[in-house]
């Protein structure tokens, strides 16, 4: 029994090496990028260029709710013999290239909004579209069992990244266009990967309308979940740079930093094992499930530790302008100190989304990240004007705790119904 456990710890911590590595790697290099662009840029600019790359992830969580989260179910029951998962797919397809153009024009209009020059703001437009192209192909490469594919592209991504910030470190002069360049050619080299020796499945005409099934009995419970969740987790980024502008935003955006690598291990994580979920219920396998939730909460906690290390060398060794020589010892502490809280609160719970999403539980979702955002919303706009901007990130660690309980719940109570 304790050779078979060991065995099985090992399976899974190389599928979740195989999974992370290629997102961690990216996830290093974006540091190092965020970090050279902090030293380089002025405060306000390096706030309003930050923002932009929250509403490019906002906009990779929307097109996830419209297309790629559905992507994952369908595949699982189109695999299972299901003809109408079939068809559903198929609309799936056609809608999210048919949905690119209009997203290039809105994060044009953003862009322009926040107070990007022309030149900058069709960078960000081209980077946007091609980031949601790169996560579509990539989804739809470990629905299809090619993980390799997945990791090849975000090494890639990785290694040009890099390339590009030893280039922008050491020009005597870099700025927004540079740094938009650079993460333009480095997605599109990570696309590479995805496209190369690949061939779409073929969509039939007429294949659109399929997709409004899609949108009433899933998309439009996962987008609302995804809005709610979105204003439960970067409320105050919309609120502080609204009310006060990109400059009191910089310290949030510049400490948020710290928690990169834990963010993004949860999305790589979530992204492959959800595909195996799927497939788990399909085939009723909740023993298999339940042992899989608890591996995945066991590793997050490991990698969170790792992040309170790293975050404390930087604070400690890092230069005076990139951190504390820019926002003062005690800010650094504070804001470092409420994004662990959140990325702790966030990790409990992104086991139980991998199940609740597989399961196809979006309405569900949606409810739970609804109320939960009214109860971030509310406090951070408290602590915003009471406090001070940086602190109003415990709104966002508030509304992150309750939502962790609450997708606790109601995982095990499906665990419990489906295993009886």
């Amino acid at each position: 029994m304790i050779a078979a456990d060991a065995a099985s710890w090992r399976g899974r911590i190389q599928w979740y090496a195989t999974a992370a590595a290629g997102p961690m790697a990216s996830a290093a290099v974006q540091f190092l990028l965020s970090l050279t662009l902090l030293a380089r840029l002025p405060v306000a600019e390096f706030g309003r260029l930050s923002f932009t790359f929250v509403v490019s992830q906002f906009s990779v969580g929307v097109w996830g709710a419209l297309f790629t989260s559905p992507l994952l179910v369908l595949s699982a029951h189109a695999a299972a013999g299901s003809a109408p998962a079939h068809d559903e797919l198929e609309g799936v397809r056609a809608m999210a290239w048919l949905a690119l153009a209009p997203a290039a024009l809105i994060f044009l209009a953003i862009a322009l909004a926040v107070g990007l020059g022309t030149a900058s703001a069709l960078l960000f437009a081209a980077y946007g579209t091609l980031v949601l192209i790169r996560q579509y192909a990539r989804v739809q490469a470990t629905v299809q069992g090619r993980y390799r594919r997945a990791m090849a592209s975000d090494l890639v991504y990785s290694v040009v990244l890099l390339g590009g910030v030893i280039v922008l470190s050491v020009l005597p002069r870099s700025g927004e266009q540079s740094a938009l360049a650079l993460l333009a050619a480095a997605v599109v080299s990570g696309l590479a990967p995805l496209l190369i020796s690949r061939r779409e499945p073929r969509v039939r005409r007429g294949a659109p309308r399929h997709y409004a099934t899609v949108w009433d009995r899933d998309a439009r419970w996962s987008l609302l979940g995804v809005i709610s969740t979105e204003a439960t987790v970067n409320s105050h980024s919309y609120i502080v740079t609204a009310l006060l502008g990109p400059r009191a935003f910089a310290p949030i955006a510049a400490t948020v930093l710290f928690i990169r690598p834990v963010t993004v291990a949860i999305n790589a994580l979530v992204e492959f094992e959800r595909a195996r979920a799927a497939h788990r219920i399909a085939r009723g396998e909740f023993a298999a499930l339940a042992t899989a939730r608890l591996h995945l909460r066991l590793l997050l906690l490991a990698i969170w530790v790792a992040t309170i290390a790293l975050a404390g060398l930087v604070i400690t060794f890092a230069p005076e302008p990139y951190m504390v020589g820019k926002f003062g010892l005690g800010v650094v502490l504070a804001g470092t100190g409420l994004w662990l809280a959140v990325a702790l609160a966030r990790l409990l719970h992104a086991p139980e989304g991998v199940i609740l999403l597989a399961a196809g539980r979006f309405r569900q979702l949606a409810w739970i990240s609804g109320w939960t955002a009214v109860l971030s919303i509310g406090a951070v706009l408290i602590l915003v004007f009471t406090v001070s901007p940086v602190v109003s990130i415990a709104g966002i660690v508030l509304g992150e705790g309750v939502f962790a309980f609450a997708a606790w719940r109601a995982t095990s109570r499906f665990l419990a119904r489906r295993s009886t």
